[in-house]
């Protein structure tokens, strides 16, 4: 009868390290998971943040070009302004700004442009139509990008009279 008791009390040991070494794993998978999904939701932080970041200064240049004089305002440059920058498009510098901004006009100056319909309730004003675009670098390093594009309906007299 002590024989038998030893062999089952090793039976119990090697059977008690199995279920020990089984719970582990388990908890270290588990751990794992969940380590992934905290790296998910960080970088969808930083996403948030940057596009949030760089819609704020687009919002800030369109401010900014506002209240500058007519003649100093991107708002109402030319065709041959913009095109004098290389490509129809101009950097637009805001103190503050995060963001690389640029803009750039659809219509490649002040025309007569049909208005989009919400935006168009009388007739013979016409719309000059304005692109800016917000750049800013995010994550670790800057390696990702994210780019917010903002649209104005310029409205404006006609310059035909129609």
């Amino acid at each position: 009868m002590v024989a038998l008791r030893h062999r089952q009390q090793g039976v119990v040991l090697v059977a008690a390290i199995v279920m020990v070494l089984v719970v582990s794993g388990i908890a270290v998978t588990l751990m794992s998971a969940s380590s992934v999904d905290m790296k998910v939701v960080n970088a969808a932080q930083d996403y948030d943040e940057a596009s949030e970041r760089a819609s704020a200064d687009s919002d800030r240049a369109v401010f900014s070009e506002k209240q500058k004089a007519a003649t100093n305002s991107a708002l109402y440059f030319s065709k041959g302004q913009f095109n004098a920058g290389g490509g129809g498009v101009i950097a637009l510098v805001v103190p503050g700004a995060e963001a690389t901004l640029t803009m750039s006009h659809e219509n490649d100056g002040p025309q007569d442009l049909d208005c989009p319909p919400r935006a168009n309730p009388t007739p013979g004003i016409k719309c000059n139509m304005l692109n800016i675009q917000s750049s800013v670098d995010y994550g670790r390093s800057d390696r990702h990008n994210v780019t917010v594009v903002s649209g104005i309906a310029q409205e404006m007299a006609s310059m035909t009279g129609q």
